[in-house]
């Protein structure tokens, strides 16, 4: 007989960064988002000067550690393979390596309404969630392209889009 070993619950709390505050919610920089792996978290945080950046929490640190670059950044979302991140700042769509590295400019986002990110390399956004439409651009840069505009007369928004777990189709 083989007796499957029940899941065991894991309890956490995860406080801001010292002098920092969260950035939870639409409005404020998005919510925090697991890594593909469930090992760490992103998240937006604000320190006592105003200054937001994202900031990784690994599983196994009771520290987090700010990403250099992210300056004014919200909304990140993983890479698929859980070693980039992409987030709003600046008005603009970036890319950065968690490991370390400058941001990647990708595309314009004026009203940013979140993104997603597949196995190969492209990127699922909205870049804004006023006007209904859905673009893709290739990771590495390049002209967005059109994949969705929602019926106007039937959706007011368009946000946070997802790939679906085969990672082609959203």
């Amino acid at each position: 007989w083989v007796v499957p070993t029940p899941a065991r619950a894991i309890i956490s709390e995860i406080p801001p960064p010292e002098k920092t505050q969260f950035n939870f919610g639409y409005d404020y920089g998005g919510l925090p988002v697991l890594s593909p792996d469930g090992t760490a978290v992103a998240f937006p945080a604000t320190d006592a000067n105003g200054k937001t950046l994202l900031w990784i929490r690994s599983f196994d640190s009771l520290a987090a550690r700010p990403l250099a670059g992210t300056e004014g950044g919200d909304r990140p979302f993983w890479s698929a393979n859980g070693r980039k991140l992409g987030f709003r700042a600046d008005g603009k769509l970036k890319t950065l390596e968690v490991s370390g590295g400058p941001a990647r400019v990708v595309a314009n986002v004026p009203e940013y309404g979140g993104g997603s990110w597949n196995r190969e390399g492209t990127l699922l956004f909205v870049p804004d969630f006023t006007k209904g439409l859905l673009y893709q651009v290739a990771a590495s840069g390049g002209p967005p392209v059109l994949v969705l505009e929602v019926d106007k007369s039937k959706y007011v928004a368009c946000l946070f889009p997802k790939f679906l777990p085969d990672g082609k189709h959203f």
